[in-house]
């Protein structure tokens, strides 16, 4: 059986654009030397993931009902198509007795066919962890269920429905119909599909392919898998579409963090295996579609990527010859961006985004905010350097996901800004071929301590009084760079990082201005490793100066960041247990921290918790970022403080 895994990026709500999207990549496929019996497609395909509230308007679903009976349409005399979309609850039975309030809709498969909308199977499972709340907006279905496809028995799973054996008790109850993988073996299975939308955070993709690789033993079937790629607001999908055979050993991995397709031609499962290493297709090791079809022809275990046009101008043709291509043919126009901004990112060293940490948060990073500009509508990006590491990091990585010419820099100089903060930013700017200006704050700054003088006296008059006037600094750059926003129609990047905003080193209305938090998802000792990384790439060359001074923002005679906190080297690991490992300052302590330590940095995270209800949205790279994973309350008294 040859399928196509559709590894799209989808726009939340842009139901005609994604179905054009979908129509491509099926018309592309059909065009080259093996037509698909089967094409899959991500979870919510239709509408993109996450929509969210979207969910509960009767009139978005019935929406997205049209789009898909149009969708048949354009599709007919086509194969087999299994597209994610939301499906009206019609009538509720056994979801209605469990779950009372279930809303309107079902996740699921539908699959399209000459024309016309065919089987539908609904998700089970309905995660409510980390990011996801799918139990607010769907019911949960009646398990995975096989449809015969070319013969084959097909077992079709979405998402979540995959991951059974792998969660806890407590979330397998939520199954009207237990283990969706048993329930669909009940009615013999050959094949398994899984079409998913599976967020990025470092290393799932490990995680991922260790659990179909266990499907695929537990159960003695093939198994293939495909995930949606591409930004949406703050979080980031990852690809990583494959399959494997019933033994656990991969037949194709598609690129990661990259629109790509992949026709797969999977094995019957008394097929023999080879390797893991010689199963790796990636579009950098083949270079024709010839090649890999005469293969197909003589061995049924190998794989092809779809080709499709890496960097090509407008008036090129694709041609099946063309080298395998990776991303932007398959996904509708991005407005305001030309070619160019394509080519304009740099490679990463070392054979690219999997082979390191740094690499990972780099790939993704820079898809999360090409897709943020490009699904906002926006062409141009400001960003504020100060000549310190997070600015820094941050326009490398614009520049890597929009080009040169679309990211505008300045530097905001106050009486406190060094020289050498001056000369480092002009100098990033250069290497990046951005467009830079340097304005001087000190005559804002001025007129706010003339205003305000009455109540505040002279900056340094008042004992302790100096953080009021380190924010007014702060502020006047905000104001700033949003006046030059707004009148460029740009987008203001923010440049905190996780430790800043974790413990309140940040200031409201100030460094915290901007439409999206690029970095809020790195502690601090991470932005320095991937600064370290970005160097070792061709043509983003960060400033040694930048990397090697302590960091200081520059807000009063000879400032560093250390005069507040400890070292950020001691303090990450005690915030990243508390953050992302939800511990306690007690468990803290007890694993080998000071309590001073322990309990300072718990009082400054409870403290700046109003802030954080107040930063933008952040890339996510975690399992606990500050954003929809983080839900806690401002004014909340702590236990932890009263017992130290």
């Amino acid at each position: 059986m040859n399928l196509l895994l559709a590894q799209l990026n989808p726009r939340v709500g842009d139901l005609g654009a994604n179905c054009d999207s979908i129509s491509a990549a099926v018309d592309q496929a059909c065009r080259g030397r093996v037509r698909p019996d089967l094409v899959v497609c991500p979870e919510l395909s239709i509408c993109g993931y996450p929509p969210r509230d979207l969910l509960l308007n009767q009139g978005w679903l019935d929406a997205c009902e049209d789009a898909l009976e149009a969708l048949a349409q354009s599709l007919r005399g086509g194969p087999p198509v299994l597209v994610g979309a939301p499906s009206r609850v019609e009538c509720r039975g056994d979801a209605a007795e469990r779950y009372p309030r279930s809303p309107l809709a079902y996740n699921s498969a539908v699959l399209v066919h000459n024309g016309a909308l065919g089987a539908r199977i609904h998700k089970s499972l309905l995660p409510e962890y980390d990011v996801f709340d799918e139990t607010r907006y769907f019911a949960p279905g009646r398990g995975a269920r096989a449809l015969n496809i070319s013969g084959a028995s097909v077992g079709v799973l979405v998402c979540e429905d995959a991951w059974y054996a792998t969660l806890p008790a407590a979330l397998k109850d939520r199954s009207l119909d237990g283990d969706p993988v048993s329930h669909a073996s009940c009615h013999g299975v050959s094949y398994w599909v899984c079409m998913s939308a599976s967020p990025f955070f470092a290393g799932k993709h490990q995680h991922r392919r260790s659990l179909y690789r266990s499907l695929a033993q537990r159960t003695g079937c093939p198994v293939a898998w495909v995930n949606q790629v591409g930004g949406n607001d703050g979080l980031i999908f990852d690809g990583g579409s494959g399959a494997c055979r019933k033994d656990g050993s991969f037949i194709a991995l598609a690129p990661r963090f990259e629109t790509s397709g992949l026709v797969i031609a999977l094995p019957s499962p008394t097929a023999a295996t080879v390797s893991e290493g010689e199963a790796r297709m990636r579009g950098t090791q083949r270079t024709r579609l010839e090649a890999t079809g005469r293969e197909l022809s003589e061995s049924m275990s190998c794989a092809t990527l779809v080709p499709v046009a890496n960097s090509l101008t407008r008036d090129e043709e694709v041609r099946p010859e063309v080298a395998w291509g990776t991303r932007s043919v398959w996904d509708p126009p991005q407005p305001g961006l030309e070619p160019a901004a394509e080519r304009a990112t740099c490679s990463l060293d070392e054979g690219g985004a999997e082979n390191s940490l740094e690499g990972e948060y780099i790939a993704a990073l820079t898809l999360g905010l090409r897709d943020f500009c490009h699904k906002t509508g926006f062409k141009q990006v400001l960003v504020g350097l100060s000549g310190g590491i997070d600015s820094a990091v941050v326009a490398v990585l614009a520049v890597r996901a929009l080009g040169p010419e679309h990211v505008r820099t300045f530097m905001l100089k106050s009486a406190f800004t060094s020289s050498a903060s001056i000369e480092d930013a002009a100098g990033l700017a250069q290497a990046l071929g951005v467009a830079h200006e340097t304005l001087s704050i000190e005559r804002a700054c001025d007129a706010f301590a003339q205003t305000l003088q009455p109540w505040l006296g002279a900056p340094g008059e008042a004992a302790g009084d100096d953080v009021t006037w380190e924010n007014i600094q702060a502020r006047c750059r905000g104001v700033i760079l949003m006046a030059l926003a707004n009148r460029n129609r740009a987008l203001l990047l923010t440049t905190g990082n996780k430790s800043e905003i974790a413990v309140g080193y940040c200031t409201l209305y100030g460094d915290m201005s901007g439409a999206l938090a690029v970095i809020a998802d790195l502690w601090k000792t991470e932005v320095y490793a991937v600064a370290r990384a970005l160097n070792r790439a061709p043509g983003c060359p960060i400033p040694e100066r930048i990397i090697t001074r302590p960091p200081s923002a520059e807000l009063r005679p000879d400032q560093k960041d250390s005069d507040s906190l400890p070292d950020y080297a001691v303090l990450d690991p005690v915030l990243r247990s508390m953050v992302e490992g939800y511990a306690s300052p007690g468990e803290v302590v007890k694993a080998g921290c000071s309590p001073e330590l322990a309990y300072r940095a718990y009082a400054l995270l409870c403290g700046a918790e109003h802030k954080r209800h107040q930063l933008p949205p952040a890339l996510v790279l975690s399992q606990r970022a500050f954003d929809r994973a983080w839900r806690v309350p401002i004014a909340v008294g702590s236990p932890f403080e009263r017992a130290h």
